[in-house]
């Protein structure tokens, strides 16, 4: 089992429950009957495809369910006419619940269906915690996303909804009575269909906050509400593709909102790791220019165009908050990440929730290599990020020097459709190491060049059209395939050693699914 996974087995009194295709290989093919059999503090593993909750499905305990790879839960092609899945405290107890979800996309198709409903009045007591973590949830046209109710108005409901870049939020209903309950919202896109937000007139001193969210017309509406603190951070409003930032003629506070906000100093900032203190930029290439080893760079939501290549040269951690994009029109790459001109200290860069788009016309979003003259290890890693480019590739990946290791990670979110098209690969020394992560790379291959010794590739949770790998010669290649499906007549289909070439060398293709 990858080691992303490996992690929640170390949850106290958990179990693991693992759902797919395939009944030889995995505890369940039925979500819903693996629900059913699910006990307090369970988690369940669901590998890569779709799956259809024909009946309004409860969850009343504590509970973790964890898409692997692009898993779609939706009601079939009709739809659900109340909820698909219906949250609520158990019959009995005093202990807080929670329930987690994460890398999933939930979608009720039917007109008045709701996905989620929310609600607190089963008969136990304790605080109802639930956490979404780069979910998406599609609603019906005339349906809720979340529909919540805090009937029982001693006990506390905690709400988060964080999206990675590329998540979306349809409409919602809130209604929270009780002080100190919240609902928090953070980096989702709600301006599809004119999304809302209502905040009914059960809302007494309760608290939402909005960050780094995208709207669209009044991003909150009230029927009566009173005492309500709405925090909104970093937020904007698009209208036909234009961005402005958010303002309180967004909020229809006519029941008693109490509007806060604030928007960045600058749309870079950098912070410096040695004083603490912040420092806003106009552009990425001025914040770089500026960091020294250690610090970290945030983008505010929003595009960030850069103008010619960045070298990424000493470590440095770079941030999207929100909805953020990089682009250009830059010959080559966008950014060329190399070792410093002198010194034998490894180096470390990272990049985070941030959409790289190079629009030149066979130009690279990114290249990797080690030539410049210092010494010591790479260590490369991308979280949550999506790579475009036009015609070019989105990573072209080089060794010239042998006598450094190369270690890339480069983890998406197949909830969020990251994207990645295009890969080139040629490393010379054992031990270095390519680790892809979570993403759909549609008819795109990773080309291995004719330099790759003994060096390890590896795909995770990822879905592919046609031949994934082409060599160029290479020898003596580790190639792992865990958890991938190929898409062959819009059906998802189980890997096969003959998706990937190994005809040019001796490559030692592995490929398998959900270790359980």
């Amino acid at each position: 089992m990858a080691d992303g996974y490996r992690m929640y087995a170390g949850l106290h009194g958990s179990n693991i429950k693992t759902v797919g295709p395939d009944a030889n290989i995995y505890q369940y093919t039925n979500l819903a009957t693996c629900i059913a059999a699910a006990q307090a503090n369970d988690v369940i593993i669901i590998d890569q495809g779709t799956y259809s909750l024909t009946a309004s499905t409860n969850i009343n305990h504590n509970l973790t369910m964890v898409g692997r790879g692009k898993v779609i839960v939706n009601c079939g092609d009709d739809g659900l006419s109340t909820q698909m899945l219906n949250i609520d405290k158990p019959a009995a107890g005093t202990a807080a619940t929670y329930i987690k979800f994460e890398n999933i996309e939930f979608a009720n198709a039917h007109a008045t269906g709701n996905v989620f409903q929310i609600d607190n009045d089963a008969g136990g007591t304790g605080a109802l915690d639930i956490t979404f973590l780069g979910c998406t949830i599609d609603a019906g046209v005339g349906g809720q996303a979340i529909d919540l109710d805090q009937t029982t108005a001693t006990e506390h409901i905690y709400l988060r909804l964080i999206g990675r870049n590329g998540n979306t939020l349809n409409d919602c209903t809130f209604g929270l009575a009780l002080a100190a309950s919240y609902v928090h919202i953070e980096n989702y896109d709600t301006s599809a269909e004119a999304s809302y937000f209502i905040l009914d007139a059960l809302d007494v001193a309760s608290i939402y906050q909005f960050k780094d969210c995208i709207f669209s017309s009044a991003a909150i509406t009230t029927t009566g509400a009173a005492s309500i603190l709405v925090s909104a951070i970093n937020c904007v409003n698009q209208t036909a593709n234009v961005q402005r930032p958010l303002t309180d003629a967004d909020f229809d506070h006519t029941g008693g909102l109490s509007i806060t906000g604030g928007a960045p100093a600058g749309p870079v900032k950098l912070a410096v790791a040695a004083t603490g203190i912040p420092e806003f930029y106009n552009t990425l290439e001025l914040a770089y220019a500026q960091a020294v080893a250690g610090d970290t760079i945030y983008l505010e939501s929003g595009s960030h165009t850069v103008a010619a290549t960045i070298t990424l040269n000493k470590n440095i951690t770079i941030v999207g908050t929100g909805r953020c994009t990089v682009t250009g029109a830059v010959a080559d790459r966008l950014f060329m990440i190399n070792k410093p001109a002198a010194g034998t200290t490894a180096t470390y860069i990272e990049f985070h929730n941030i959409h790289l788009v190079n629009t030149q016309a066979s130009g690279d979003v990114i290249e990797v290599d080690n030539d410049a003259g210092g010494t010591g290890d790479q260590y490369i890693k991308t979280i949550d990020c999506s790579f475009t480019s036009n015609s070019g590739l989105s990573w072209d990946i080089d060794q010239t020097t042998a006598t450094i290791n190369q270690y890339i990670y480069i983890k998406g979110n197949m909830a969020a459709d990251m994207n990645i098209d295009g890969l080139n690969i040629d490393q010379t020394l054992a031990a270095s190491s390519v680790v892809v992560d979570g993403y759909d790379f549609g008819a795109a291959v990773f080309t291995l060049g004719t330099n790759n010794i003994a060096n390890i590739l590896t795909l995770l949770n990822c879905q592919y059209e046609s031949e994934a790998m082409s060599t160029g010669g290479s020898a003596s290649l580790i190639f792992n395939a865990q958890g991938c499906s190929r898409v062959s007549a819009a059906a998802l289909v189980a890997p096969a050693i003959e998706d990937f070439d190994a005809t040019a060398g001796s490559e030692n293709i592995q490929i398998g699914t959900l270790d359980t």
